[in-house]
């Protein structure tokens, strides 16, 4: 069973998005959603990611006013195509695994006012679709805390 190559699979392909690299901690697993901030980068952006069979469609933070915040951009790779990082580099020509099914998609939401944010987030949520149609998966995620 090569359970481990597969995780690690599904982590480079969440890399292969347009924000940064994540590690292993906090990139999703085939069939969750996670969101974070950037640690290092833009600390205004709260970055969700999914690995699904579905791509996110929107995503939109709830603050505790009610106000809502869609994301300004949401990127998908379909049956992502990534370097194999299990077969050694010094005799074998390198090589790839495609994670036929799998979608690796992440959506940015700028946050409107950073402070407010950082006084309030414990009562803020992301709200996240993946898909369309009758297959539509709705999720509620607990807002990230603050850098």
């Amino acid at each position: 069973m090569r359970v481990r190559p597969i995780i690690l699979a599904a982590l480079l392909a969440l890399a292969g998005c347009a924000a940064p690299p994540v590690s292993s901690d906090t990139a999703p697993r085939f069939g969750e959603v996670k969101a974070r901030f950037v640690t290092g980068r833009d600390i205004d952006v709260i970055e969700v990611r999914a690995l699904e069979t579905s791509a996110i469609r929107s995503a939109v933070l709830v603050l505790p006013d009610g106000t809502r915040v869609p994301a300004e951009q949401i990127d998908a790779d379909a049956s992502p195509n990534l370097p194999d990082q299990f077969a050694p580099a010094v005799g074998r020509a390198s090589s790839s695994t495609t994670l036929v099914g799998q979608i690796a998609s992440v959506a940015l939401v700028r946050l409107p006012d950073p402070p407010a944010y950082r006084l309030g987030w414990k009562s803020a949520v992301i709200e996240v679709v993946l898909g369309d149609g009758p297959g539509r998966i709705r999720q509620s995620l607990p807002a990230p805390p603050p850098p």
